[in-house]
């Protein structure tokens, strides 16, 4: 732990303590004694946390323990502080007033410098909270019935939306606190604040237009807040620890300022090895590969006037995946925000999408519906710039097509299309909503059998999911080939019968001729 009184406490505890020491007389505060300007050690008083997100402007007044209006910044709902005695440190006795101003905390250990420049112990701050509350939808706890002492407020975990990326440093505060007009002040009112910032991860669309299967390349663009730090402050911390998927293998990474509407802000520019540093970190007992892409001083100096940085990170997805989808997170770092370092007390945050893919089966059959082996088909995803399939099969990128033989079952199976993003975690049945169309072609049927056009390359249309989740296509039938041509059946016979019919037609003529004649003379 670590705490210290700002300039002003300074001279209030001053004036604390000649208020003691004199009996300065004062207007009584609420809570106050009415006969005299000395402390009431019987009374109670209350102490109000207020939470706000930190602002590049706001936190640069110093506070005086009054209630404040018009308190810029977000209020923070979900925030947990632990109010902490301080033990053996008696505020009755004023020479304890003298040391307010000057201390810090060491463990448990409440010290104050001496005046032969070390320092010494004038209290212990207790491992037991005295109180602890949750911020609440107006950012406030309240803590009433606080008796009269010295304490440490300290920081705790955050349950809300997004990540405290500063917490506000642990301060300490007496009870009742001297306001500037010199009152005893009985209610108590401390404001503050948190850097505050989200980081979202999705799959990087246009990746996904030039990766086809399971062995291409995939992108990620994690986008991160840069936190609002008072004038003061600095920026002690910033970058990203990217867990690889088991399935995923790193290729590269390039980081980029955004500006306000999301775009590449192209008046930043980050170097590798000079503004930011790509390191492995292994888990003992776990196959993930952890990518540590972090900001360097110099890279921390540039972000001075960037709100938002985006971390493109590269990677190719194994040819052996056998899941649907690919899942992938990281753990933001932020100052103090850094869930990897600190074992994970906070989780990763996932990607709000992932890539998933489909297997898509088919049977080959003739057309008395007998399986056919052998037949060779090629598939690829249909470009949504056009509609038709029709195209020459050497104009087909390689990378974007996949072959396949039909089996002595006569199946034909595609394995690990890319079929698109979709939401994390789809369960089967959702996946079966998430689909594409691809171009099927058979580009050499089996022997003896006629193989089509490629104006009957098919449209068909896959959904995500694998093994017993695929998609089942229709069949796809092959007609015979022609033989080449034959004779007539019975050649031979056919020209004998053909001559003794001309025969028997010429005889039959002259015997009707002869007759004919016949008849003329005897008339």
């Amino acid at each position: 732990m670590s705490g210290k009184l700002n300039g002003v406490a300074k001279a209030i505890a001053v004036l604390a303590a000649s208020a003691m020491t004199v009996g300065l007389a004062a207007a009584p505060a609420a809570f106050a004694d009415d006969e005299t300007g000395n402390i009431d050690p019987a009374t109670k008083g209350t102490l109000t946390i207020e939470k706000h997100k930190q602002t590049s402007t706001n936190g640069t007044q110093e506070g005086d323990g009054t209630q404040q209006s018009n308190v810029e910044g977000d209020l923070m709902q979900g925030v947990t502080f632990n109010l902490y005695r301080v033990q053996n440190f008696d505020m009755t006795k004023a020479e304890n007033w003298d040391y307010l101003a000057n201390l810090t905390a060491s463990g448990k250990n409440v010290m104050v410098p001496t005046k032969d420049g070390g320092t010494k112990s004038v209290g212990t701050i207790e491992d037991t909270p005295f109180k602890t509350g949750v911020t609440a939808a107006n950012g406030q706890i309240t803590w009433s019935e606080v008796p009269l002492g010295l304490y440490y407020v300290e920081e705790g975990n955050y349950s809300g939306t997004g990540q405290i990326t500063q917490k506000a440093e642990p301060f300490f505060v007496s009870m009742p606190y001297p306001n500037a007009n010199k009152n005893w002040n009985y209610n108590v009112f401390v404001y503050p604040k948190n850097s505050f910032g989200t980081t979202v991860k999705h799959v990087d669309e246009n990746s996904l237009k030039s990766a086809y299967k399971v062995g291409d390349e995939v992108a990620w663009n994690v986008d991160q807040d840069v936190p609002s730090l008072s004038t003061n402050e600095k920026l002690k911390k910033f970058g990203i620890v990217d867990r690889m998927d088991e399935n995923v293998t790193y290729d590269s990474v390039e980081v980029q300022a955004l500006n306000s509407a999301g775009g590449k802000d192209n008046s930043v520019t980050f170097t590798a090895d000079t503004d930011y540093t790509v390191s492995h970190e292994k888990r003992d007992n776990d196959a993930h590969d952890y990518v540590k892409i972090e900001f360097t001083e110099a890279g921390r100096t540039k972000l001075a006037n960037v709100s938002k940085v985006r971390f493109h990170v590269v990677t190719v997805v194994s040819k052996d995946l056998t899941d649907a989808s690919v899942p992938n997170d990281v753990f933001p770092i932020t100052n103090d925000y850094d869930p990897f370092s600190d074992g994970e007390k906070n989780p990763p945050v996932p990607s709000e999408d992932q890539p998933y893919y489909g297997d898509y089966q088919f049977k080959k059959v003739d057309d008395t519906q007998k399986a056919l082996s052998g037949a060779t088909f090629i598939i690829w995803r249909k470009d949504a710039t056009t509609e038709q399939c029709a195209v020459e099969t050497k104009d087909i990128p390689a990378k974007a097509k996949m072959t396949a033989t039909s089996g002595s079952d006569g199946y034909v199976n595609f394995t690990g299309l890319l079929i698109g993003k979709g939401n994390k975690g789809l369960t089967d049945d959702q996946m079966k909503n998430l689909t594409a169309d691809f171009c099927l072609r058979e580009t050499q049927a089996p022997a003896g059998f006629v193989t089509p056009g490629i104006n009957e390359t098919k449209t068909v249309n896959i959904h995500a999911g694998r093994g017993d989740n695929k998609t089942v296509g229709d069949t796809v039938t092959n007609t015979k080939q022609t033989g080449p041509k034959l004779p007539m059946t019975g050649a031979a016979g056919t020209i004998l019968l053909t001559s003794i019919a001309a025969v028997a037609l010429a005889v039959a003529l002259s015997l009707y001729m002869v007759n004919a004649r016949r008849r003329q003379q005897q008339r």
